[in-house]
């Protein structure tokens, strides 16, 4: 069984959302909408690098936990360290 550290992946997801939080539950009709752009991509490259960390770097082992094979898992990896 793997176990991730859930409140380390947390903090990484907040902070990417961070950005795009307008502070409130509910959103003024008047406001335009946020700019998401990349959003999906930066939470995959957290989620897949938080892997990574656990699995000490190896990509056939983060596949299996991620449900991807080792080359989706490298492909994700070698695009966070593109934008990091």
């Amino acid at each position: 069984m793997t176990i991730i550290d859930q409140k380390m992946l947390a903090l990484q997801l907040k902070m990417i959302l961070e950005p795009y939080d307008s502070g409130s539950k509910y959103t003024p009709k008047h406001k335009p909408d946020p700019d998401l752009t990349g959003l999906l991509s930066s939470l995959e490259s957290a989620i897949v690098e938080s892997v990574l960390l656990h699995t000490r770097g190896n990509q056939q082992h983060a596949g299996r936990i991620l449900g991807m094979n080792r080359g989706t898992v490298r492909t994700y990896w070698k695009k966070a360290r593109q934008y990091s």
